[in-house]
């Protein structure tokens, strides 16, 4: 067993001086309290740790260096020491006056500050119990708004470093002030390899936040954290990109992007001697096929089952054909050709909704109904696995936090919140049992560290969404709110933390991450079905994408809904058929990727007049059918790669599970 860990006890900041309150006690300003020099001259200021007790006193600026130009003054504050408080003050050196800006959402110290274009970004740092932070968070400066754009778990984000280049936020790692960080980075975004520095060894880490870095859609949920949050903008309007309509599929599976293309599997029919589906690339810019491959397949649909997409990352896209009792491994393909690179070593009970999700070196974590996994994105190895209990197969993957995976599991008093560490899989703490017996739902996780979880099974009495907070050392019940029952289902989380879900009675919402209360309501949504099984989207604007997971009768009854962030206004709603999980999506670019059963539809535009949304039941928008709509590139016949069919490897042993530390 390989073991990921890394972490070190955080050391002392040199530069932080701390003294006691009764003396006058104040932090040393480094890293403490921010200083942004804007375009206007306007100099904001923003302080995490205490409470001022008297004026701001400018001072001018002595040798060393302020961020993003200071404008010749630094500062100190008083504080009362370990209250945390949340200011923002803009200072005009012009007239020496302060005015209050809006609070930051999180309060916080020793983090890192940068401006770019008028936007201040804050980085890591510590919290009021001296935890870890691993949010971007982004001030607008001209509308005095914040939002946290970006989760960079497993990063050692401690008193960190940035700076503001080719209008990108580059986050240096922090916590090891003095010589090298263990397993430090040499490469933008990652943890694990080289690439931005000429040293092969590194002191530290460095992560693309701002500017014009965005993320890709990887996996269900779109990220790590399975929150369906997306650092791009998506369009406000129905206006069609293109459609391939090439392969119709007998069921809709999710898409995935990955840079320049998206991703879907497509299938003709069941398997039987032959797969009878398909890996597929398309050009996110045209829709025009790129390539396709037939995921291994041994001709005997009891041991192998459709093809799904695990995921995508680091140039590569991962499958798999297990679910439904099959036991299988998970193959790796280059995602520019479609070439067979390697097949893990670990096999895997996991399907289509379970997928896996991305440690940030890019190794898979992998859950499913007998275990918890960490695979190895470079050649397919077993890092480490743990047994597990999922309560019911087939919805049973993870989700990941600071450090930690988090799934579901099955005990005597029912399902529970478990934490693992993300390094070693140890199995580290969890929640009591939540009631009820089963769930269909993997945990999610929220940009300021909220686990939530939304433990439903039809059962009125017992079917909530609960909240957590990670102490470090429990999972502690913050709120439960009674919500409807799915299955399936990959929620929302706004740019502001909001979190976006079905009440019962088919209402959807937006609810307080404070509380749990309702801030703004959609209203009923329909159709939806008895079994919902929706998939969610947010972008950085806030604008909601939501599915209702359409399987059933009508085959035309699947919808997309696109909402305003206070779900008082409907942008546009797409009419699918039968899409199954077959999206939303949200690429790096900001196109919307659908899927169902008669091809693959990608959407831009920001044009529309939106209509607001109704008080009582919102009927769906007759707009064009996405399965009648057509644009000529969706019907030019795509060049096709030939396939890369990797040949049958022999499946190894897989050795025997250790028994997790309790």
């Amino acid at each position: 067993m390989k073991n990921k860990s890394t972490l070190q006890p955080a050391p002392a900041h040199p530069n932080l001086v701390r003294r006691p309150a009764t003396e006058g006690g104040f932090f040393n300003l480094r890293g403490l309290i921010g200083l942004f020099l804007c375009c206007t001259g306007v100099l904001i200021a923003f302080f995490a740790f205490g409470a001022p007790t008297g004026p701001f006193q400018p001072q001018p600026q002595g040798t060393a260096r302020q961020p993003n130009d200071a404008g010749g003054y630094s500062f100190s504050l008083a504080n009362t020491v370990g209250s945390a408080t949340a200011s923002t003050w803009k200072y005009d050196p012009v007239v020496k006056t302060f005015t209050e800006r809006a609070p930051f959402p999180f309060p916080a110290g020793a983090f890192t500050p940068s401006v770019i274009n008028g936007r201040l970004y804050v980085a890591g740092g510590r919290d009021a119990i001296n935890a870890v932070i691993q949010t971007a968070w982004d001030y607008d400066i001209a509308t005095n708004t914040w939002t946290a754009r970006i989760s960079m778990p497993d990063t050692k984000v401690d008193l960190p470093e940035s700076d503001a280049t080719l209008e990108k936020l580059w986050v240096f790692e922090g916590g090891a002030p003095f010589g090298p960080i263990q397993g430090a980075s040499t490469k933008v975004g990652s943890v694990k390899h080289a690439g931005s520095w000429s040293a092969r060894h590194s002191r530290a880490s460095a992560t693309a936040v701002g500017g014009t870095t965005t993320q890709d859609w990887t996996n269900l949920g779109g990220n790590a954290q399975r929150n369906g949050m997306s650092s791009a903008v998506g369009p406000s309007a129905d206006e069609l990109a293109w459609s391939n309509t090439d392969d119709f599929s007998i069921i809709a599976w999710h898409p995935v992007t990955l840079g320049v293309r998206a991703f879907a599997i497509r299938e003709s029919g069941f398997p039987g001697v032959t797969a009878n589906d398909k890996l597929v690339a398309y050009d996110l810019a045209t829709g025009q096929e790129l390539w396709n491959t037939v995921v291994p397949y041994g001709g005997d649909p009891n041991e192998e089952w459709i093809a799904y997409i695990a995921g995508s990352h680091d140039g590569k896209v991962y499958a798999a054909r297990g679910g439904s009792g099959r036991t299988t491994p998970i193959y790796a393909f280059d995602a520019e050709t479609g070439e067979h690179i390697w097949t893990s070593t670990f096999e895997t009970v996991a399907g289509p909704q379970d997928g896996v999700v991305f440690a940030p070196d890019g190794d898979l974590i992998v859950g499913d109904f007998n275990s918890i996994a960490r695979i190895e994105s470079t050649d397919g190895s077993t890092v480490w696995e743990t047994p597990r209990s999922c309560p019911v197969s087939g919805n049973c993957g993870a989700a990941l936090g600071d450090g930690a995976a988090y799934i579901d599991e099955q005990t005597p008093t029912g399902p529970a919140v478990v934490r693992f560490d993300l390094a070693t899989g140890e199995r580290q703490y969890a929640t009591d049992g939540l009631g009820g017996l089963t769930d269909q739902n993997a945990p999610f996780v929220g940009p300021d560290g909220t686990v939530y979880f939304a433990r439903s099974q039809n059962n009125p009495g017992v079917d909530f969404l609960y909240a957590f907070d990670d102490t470090g050392s429990a999972l502690v019940e913050r709120w439960r709110v009674p919500v409807r029952w799915t299955t399936s289902h990959e929620h929302g989380i706004g740019p502001d933390g909001t979190v976006y879900t079905f009440l019962p009675g088919d209402e959807f919402v937006r609810l307080n991450p404070t509380d749990g209360s309702v801030i703004d309501s959609a209203g009923v949504l329909a159709p939806i079905g008895d079994n919902l099984s929706p998939r969610t989207a947010v972008d950085a604007d806030g604008k909601v994408y939501v599915s209702n997971g359409w399987a059933d009768t009508p085959a035309t009854n699947g919808r997309v809904w696109a909402f305003s962030p206070d779900l008082q206004t409907l942008l546009f709603t797409l009419v699918l058929d039968r899409q199954n999980s077959g999206g939303p999506s949200l690429a790096a670019d900001g196109t919307l990727i659908v899927a169902d059963r008669q091809g693959v539809f990608a959407y831009r535009g920001t044009t529309a007049t939106p209509t607001p949304t109704p008080t009582a039941t919102p009927t769906a928008t007759p707009t064009p059918t996405a399965t009648v709509t057509a644009t000529a590139t969706a019907t030019a016949t795509p060049t096709v790669i030939p396939r890369q069919t990797p040949a049958a490897r022999p499946r190894p042993t897989p050795a025997p599970r250790p028994i997790p530390p309790q």
